[in-house]
C-alpha cells in the first residue's frame, strides 16, 4: 500500500506540463472570479475566441482562451480532459514535445474554426448563433496532443485510440456543433498530422487489422452513430447540422397557438422552423419509437463485436431504412410553406 501511495504521489512530478496546466486553469479562474460562471462579459470579449474576435484582428485569443473555462461544470470537465489526455501524451512523449503540440493544436484548431467556418458561411450548415459566439477552454489542445501521442503506441492501440478520439470529436461536432467541438475536430486532424511527422514510430511493422480487430472498429463506429442523437438531446445548446434529431427524443409538444403566433412573425423564421420540427417529431409515441433504433444499433454493435453475421446484415438493413426515412422527411418538406432555404 505504501508503494502504491508513493507512485500516486509522484505522478504529478512525472507529468509536469499537465500538472502546471491544471493548476494554472484553476488559479487564473479563481483570480479573475470565473470559476462559477466563466469570465465576465468584458473579459470574455478580450480573451475568448470567436468570429468577431477574428474579424477584429484579436490574434492572441486562440492562445489566451486556453486558460479559462465557461463555468464550474466546464472547469471540472476540462480538468478531467487535460489530466487524462495531456497526462497520457506526456507519458508517451517528452514534456517539451507535449507542450509544443498542445499549444500548436490549440492555437491552430481554434483559428481554423473561426476562419474556415466564417469563410464557408456558418448559417448554411451550423446555427447562425455561432457567428456571435465566444468560447474559452483548453479541450482542443488536449484532444490534439492525445491524437498525436497515439503515434507512439503499438499498431493495434494506435488504431483503436485514434478511432475512438476521432469518432468522439466528429460526433460532437455534427450533433452539438459549438465552436469548442469544431475546434476539437481541427485540433485532432492537426495532431494526427504532427504525430505522423514527428513522433518516432516503434519497430513494429504496421499490419492490417485482424478479423477480431476489424469487428471491434466497426462496432465502435456503429455505436457512435447510435449515441449521436442522444448527445444532441441532452445538450441544451446543440446547433450542429444533425442536431435536429434531438427532437426525436423530446416527449413534450409545443403549444399549437404558440407555434402559429411565432410563425406569423416574419422576423422569427428560424424559431418557426425549429418549432415546426418539434411538432412533427415530438410526442410520447415519437419519443418511444425513436429510442428503438438507438437501442437496436447499440445491440447490433455488440453483435458486430462478437462476429455475428446476423448483426452485420441487420445493421446494413437498419441504416438503409433510416436513410430512406430521412429521404422521405426531406422530400415531404417540399410541401411545407415558407421559410424555404438551403438550411431547410
Amino acid at each position: 500500500m505504501k508503494a502504491s501511495f508513493g507512485k500516486v504521489s509522484r505522478l504529478p512530478l512525472g507529468i509536469p506540463f499537465t500538472t502546471t496546466m491544471v493548476v494554472l486553469l484553476w488559479l487564473i479562474g479563481l483570480a479573475t472570479g470565473s470559476l462559477w460562471s466563466g469570465p465576465s462579459g468584458a473579459l470574455l470579449d478580450k480573451v475568448g475566441f470567436g468570429f468577431d474576435q477574428a474579424l477584429r484582428g484579436q490574434w492572441w485569443t486562440p492562445f489566451t482562451s486556453t486558460f479559462w473555462s465557461g463555468g464550474l461544470a466546464q472547469y471540472l470537465g476540462n480538468t478531467v480532459l487535460v489530466a487524462v489526455l495531456c497526462g497520457f501524451a506526456e507519458r508517451h512523449l517528452s514534456t517539451v514535445r507535449t507542450m509544443s503540440v498542445f499549444l500548436i493544436t490549440q492555437v491552430l484548431g481554434t483559428t481554423a474554426t473561426a476562419v474556415i467556418v466564417i469563410g464557408s458561411g456558418a448559417d448554411e450548415w451550423w446555427s447562425a448563433d455561432l457567428l456571435s459566439a465566444v468560447e474559452v477552454g483548453p479541450s482542443a489542445g488536449a484532444v490534439g496532443v492525445a491524437v498525436a501521442a497515439t503515434s507512439a503506441l503499438s499498431t493495434v492501440w494506435r488504431r483503436r485510440l485514434r478511432l475512438i478520439l476521432l469518432l468522439a470529436v466528429i460526433m460532437l461536432a455534427l450533433y452539438v456543433g459549438s465552436l469548442i467541438q469544431l475546434s476539437q475536430v481541427f485540433a485532432a486532424l492537426i495532431g494526427l498530422a504532427l504525430g505522423m511527422l514527428t513522433v518516432r514510430k516503434s519497430a513494429e511493422e504496421p499490419s492490417p487489422p485482424s478479423r477480431g480487430e476489424a469487428r471491434l472498429l466497426v462496432a465502435l463506429a456503429v455505436a457512435a452513430s447510435a449515441v449521436g442523437p442522444l448527445v444532441a438531446a441532452v445538450s441544451q445548446t446543440a446547433s450542429g447540422p444533425l442536431s435536429v434529431f434531438q427532437y426525436l427524443l423530446v416527449g413534450s409538444q409545443p403549444d399549437p397557438g404558440f407555434v402559429d403566433s411565432t410563425c406569423a412573425d416574419p422576423g422569427a423564421l428560424v424559431e418557426c422552423r425549429r418549432l415546426r420540427a418539434e411538432v412533427r417529431m415530438s410526442g410520447l409515441g415519437s419519443a418511444l419509437m425513436s429510442v428503438v433504433p438507438v437501442v437496436l444499433l447499440l445491440v447490433l454493435a455488440e453483435g458486430l463485436r462478437r462476429g455475428r453475421k446476423f448483426a452485420w446484415w441487420a445493421t446494413m438493413a437498419l441504416n438503409l431504412a433510416l436513410v430512406g426515412l430521412g429521404s422521405v422527411l426531406l422530400t415531404s418538406y417540399a410541401d411545407e410553406p415558407s421559410p424555404r432555404s438551403t438550411v431547410d
